[in-house]
């Protein structure tokens, strides 16, 4: 696998004053967390990119719901970032920081290097 190099996510200015990028590992990392929290039709160039999940997490953050989520987010990943086998995927709750927090491992697939990462999202309330 070539070196890949991206603009950081989320986007942001270099110390140097110009824009940050990311490469290799992290760039795929910063991939991941960019499908997972875009919704469709966010991006206007890419329509389709991330997922229709969201709402189901600020809505309520319900088990079923959650695991809607984590589905869709699946489903997302293999389209927009096949460079990664996903190899765990799970969730949890911070009831005192009102968040769902999504655990992702995978394998970035040209190097066989395994990463894992956790996103929080912000949820209402509810369960």
């Amino acid at each position: 696998m070539g070196t890949i190099t991206g603009l950081a996510f989320p986007f942001r200015i270099a110390p140097s004053g110009g824009l940050e990028t990311a490469t290799d590992a992290q760039k795929i990392r910063d991939n991941v967390v960019a499908v997972i929290t875009t919704r469709k039709g966010e991006r206007v160039m890419l329509p389709d990119f991330g997922i229709d999940g969201a709402a189901l997490i600020f809505r309520n953050a319900s088990d079923p719901d959650l695991v809607l989520f984590q589905h869709l987010a699946l489903e997302a990943l293999q389209v927009w970032e096949p460079r990664v086998d996903v190899q765990e995927f799970s969730h949890r709750r911070d009831v005192d920081k009102g968040e769902v927090i999504f655990h992702i491992g995978y394998v970035i697939v040209g190097t066989g290097t395994f990463d894992e990462i956790d996103v929080p999202f912000p949820y209402s309330g509810g369960v």
